[in-house]
């Protein structure tokens, strides 16, 4: 009867053993399944990320070849616009020239003209003997 008692002891220890470990089994089963839907969820955070970052540097990259170019656009312009600064200048610099020095010039030529209508005209008479040369 005390052989009975403890092999009923030892029984319900066995029992209570495998129970815990079914039930430990069962507990790491469903805490492995959690853990791997996390990892799925963390997986998928860290690839959208990724994706995210890979976008955002594609559009940085378009960004700074914009902005290259719009300062290579702005350097052109600003060499134009000293070009056409010269130029005004120029032009200015030869317009007040033509208007300070236009009346006397054109009063030279007035004369000039005028000289050679006359020669033309004595020319012509010194051909046609009404006049004589000197």
């Amino acid at each position: 009867s005390e052989h009975t008692g403890i092999f009923h002891i030892i029984s319900m220890i066995i029992e209570d053993v495998q129970h815990e470990m079914t039930s430990l089994r069962k507990e790491e089963a469903e805490a492995q399944r959690v853990y791997e839907e996390s990892m799925d969820s963390c997986r998928e955070v860290l690839e959208s990320q990724i994706a995210t970052k890979t976008a955002q540097e594609e559009e940085l990259a378009e960004l700074a070849g914009r902005k290259f170019d719009g300062e290579k656009f702005k350097a052109e312009q600003g060499k134009e616009m000293t070009s056409q600064h010269k130029l005004k200048d120029s032009l200015h610099t030869d317009c007040v020239w033509v208007k300070t020095h236009f009346k006397g010039r054109w009063e030279a030529r007035k004369n000039e003209i005028n000289g050679l209508v006359e020669a033309k005209g004595y020319l012509a008479g010194v051909e046609d003997g009404n006049e004589i040369a000197p």
